[in-house]
């Protein structure tokens, strides 16, 4: 960032922020696979990005027509709705965030 915001503003440091994220995967992939476990990548971020990927095809579709804020609804209700759906999280991850929740919402 030193050398990239006099030289490129905040072009230059977000690309230097991207490729400084880049390097901290690849760093923590080979860590946590050497040492810790190996993980089958595809097994946890497929339902994620699949939700993902719908809720950003509903907010931009919803920003091309101008309606930006209820696209953002929809389309946070429909990437909570797929990751429940696709049961994207498993019984430990689903204990740890139970107390999080409302109430209402604890024993679904």
């Amino acid at each position: 960032n030193l050398f990239a915001i006099p030289a490129f503003g905040f072009v230059g440091a977000a690309v230097v922020t991207v490729l400084s994220e880049i390097v901290q995967l690849i760093t923590f992939y080979i860590y946590v696979r050497r040492f810790i476990v190996h993980v089958n990548w595809f097994d946890v971020l497929a339902k994620p990005i699949v939700a993902a990927g719908l809720m950003g095809a509903i907010l931009y579709g919803s920003s091309q027509i101008g309606l930006l804020i209820p696209g953002l609804v929809a389309g946070c209700a429909v990437y909570v709705a797929l990751v429940v759906g696709l049961r994207s999280l498993d019984s430990n991850e689903r204990a740890v965030l139970r107390p999080l929740l409302p109430t209402r919402f604890r024993n679904s």
